[in-house]
Order: C-alpha cells, then sequence, then structure tokens
C-alpha cells in the first residue's frame, strides 16, 4: 500500500526550503524529526526538512501518523451506516471527498469513485475520510536519493523531507460503534 499518493508531492532543488500560504484561521501539522508540530503562524508556513534514514520509519509510516494526529485532534463524528454527514462535512468546506483510509478489518466501503486506502496498523474503530491531494496538503522531497557512508564505511540512503498538511478540514475521523 502506497500513502504516499494522499499528499501532492512537490520536487525541490537543493537548499530550498518550502514555503506555504494557508488559511489564516487554521493550524498547519507537519513532522520533523519524527514529531507531529503544529504552526499556528498567520499565513506563511516553512516547513523544516527532516532528515529520515531509510533504517526509520517508512513514508507511509509517517504519512500515516499525520493524517490520524490531524483526523484525531479535528473533527470526529460517528458512522451510521451512510456517507450523508460526512459528504455534508466536506461540502459545508467546499471540498470533495477523495479517499478513505481503514483498516483491512473495518468492513465499510467507500461511497461510488472515492479511493480505499487500506493501512493494517489503522484503527478497527475509525477510518479517516481525506479530500484529494491538491486540497489537503505538501509532501515536499529534497537531495531524493542522497547516498551518504556511515563511520563504518557502509552506505545508508538519507532523505530529507517535510510533511505538511494545510487544510486539517480536508481530515474527517468517523468512529464506527460496535
Amino acid at each position: 500500500m502506497d500513502l504516499r499518493g494522499v499528499l501532492r508531492e512537490d520536487i525541490l532543488e537543493p537548499g530550498d526550503m518550502p514555503l506555504y500560504d494557508k488559511a489564516p484561521d487554521q493550524p498547519a501539522y507537519f513532522i520533523h524529526d519524527d514529531a507531529i508540530i503544529v504552526s499556528q503562524s498567520r499565513h506563511r508556513v516553512l516547513v523544516p526538512m527532516a532528515e529520515a534514514a531509510t533504517r526509520k520509519a517508512s513514508v507511509d509510516t509517517l504519512v500515516f501518523g499525520l493524517i490520524q494526529t490531524v483526523g484525531d485532534l479535528g473533527v470526529r463524528v460517528t458512522y451510521d451506516g451512510t456517507f450523508d454527514r460526512l459528504l455534508d462535512h466536506f461540502r459545508s468546506h467546499d471540498l470533495p471527498l477523495a479517499c478513505l483510509i481503514r483498516s483491512p478489518k473495518l468492513n465499510v466501503p467507500a461511497p461510488g469513485d472515492v479511493k480505499t486506502l487500506e493501512w493494517e496498523a489503522a484503527p478497527k474503530d475509525r477510518f479517516y475520510c481525506l479530500t484529494q491531494p491538491e486540497h489537503l496538503g505538501c509532501m515536499p522531497i529534497r537531495y531524493p536519493g542522497m547516498q551518504v557512508f556511515d563511520v563504518k564505511g557502509e552506505p545508508v540512503l538519507i532523505e530529507q523531507r517535510g510533511f505538511l498538511i494545510f487544510n486539517p478540514a480536508g481530515i474527517l475521523t468517523v468512529a464506527v460503534e460496535a
């Protein structure tokens, strides 16, 4: 499974630091050095690049952690067997519903042409609805595939990444009652 596709991806030139405009009254969440940080700045968000060796968490794990954190801090509704209230949430923010992320053990079919991604680590009591990547956030990459060597002379692939969700309204946490 590839969660990378839920965030828009930009390739940056070496030395560039991603800078994004966001809604002034909305927080922005990003991952830096394996910590999730919230920015309450008025308009511009500068996203620091985190260095992640391939031995650490996968990109999918980091992206899911960001989605789960933002979703669980935001709006939460209960699933009543229909997607009416969920679609109303996205319509009220003028956003399309594009993706549903759930545990493979959670049998909730996605409506219409909404894409379903299954993630083993996803909770079994809730799922996450996301808007399209261009309305949600960016996952900039700097120096993709840069190779460095550790003290023993072994090659280590280092990827410098910054993760950003600049529109938390684009993620909805949906609780499923047992």
